[in-house]
């Protein structure tokens, strides 16, 4: 689709990342609505795949647009080449298993979503093109809201 391998597709997406650019980003307003409202009602998490090298610029993007709410940011270092790192966890997967007591995973990843409902984690699959999926952000947002008010 993109008419260049993987590797050229991870060194432009890390170029961006590194370029300073990435903190830029802008924050979707219906996400960070629902934060205002909702978010103070349950623990939430940052868990993301990022390489390693750039892992402090999502975090510091996380926190400087939801550090408000999310407290704990988590990544699984995306594999690059000639970069050998310590393998603790490598699977998002394997981090819910090791971190525990987790009720639900936002993804847009079906292999993730399996993985954690395999682990007895609710998922929800947002829409992206990528995946199959139908479940918008509001969609998913919605279902968060119902299992929050039917834990009161």
């Amino acid at each position: 689709l993109l008419n260049c391998t993987k590797e050229e597709y991870q060194e432009s997406l890390d170029n961006f990342r590194l370029s300073g650019d990435y903190l830029d980003l802008v924050v979707d307003q219906q996400l960070l609505a629902w934060f205002n409202q909702r978010g103070h009602q349950a623990r939430q998490i940052a868990l993301t795949a990022v390489p390693q090298k750039a892992a402090h610029i999502s975090a510091g993007w996380v926190m400087m647009n939801f550090g408000k709410w999310i407290r704990s940011f988590n990544f699984i270092p995306s594999c690059r080449k000639n970069e050998l790192l310590p393998e603790y966890d490598l699977t998002k997967a394997d981090y819910l298993k090791w971190a525990g007591n987790i009720d639900i995973l936002v993804e847009d990843s079906p292999q993730n979503i399996r993985e954690a409902q395999a682990l007895g984690i609710r998922g929800l699959l947002l829409k992206k093109p990528w995946n199959k999926s139908n479940l918008t952000l509001k969609d998913a947002l919605s279902e968060i809201n119902g299992m929050i008010e039917k834990d009161k």
